[in-house]
């Protein structure tokens, strides 16, 4: 376990340096105030598509912490209507679009 905790740091300083080390100069000037109007046009949407997962992986969380509860075989039945319902919603998305 010891020998993957290295790995990655090093994966990572290697690929910066690569990225640093080849590129040429890009000629290109940013205005000090670009990015507080690149914060205050991306904050929002990032809030938003969090606020979006939360509530979508809420019902799962609820679930999950349910069945943890429950016999192994009734969890098997638990995460089999589960699934279900998530191929169903899968399946029925793309019906509401359609036109």
């Amino acid at each position: 376990m010891s020998e993957i905790k290295w790995k990655w740091p090093a994966v990572v300083v290697v690929a910066v340096g690569l990225i640093f080390g080849l590129t040429t100069s890009a000629f290109a000037y940013i205005d000090p105030g670009t990015a507080g109007a690149a914060f205050s046009s991306l904050a929002p949407l990032i809030a938003v598509l969090g606020t979006v997962l939360l509530f979508a992986i809420w019902p799962f969380r609820m679930l999950y912490r349910w069945a943890r509860a429950l016999r192994w075989y009734f969890q098997v039945l638990v995460y089999l209507a589960a699934l279900a319902v998530l191929g169903a919603c899968v399946a029925i998305i793309p019906m509401l679009f359609a036109g």
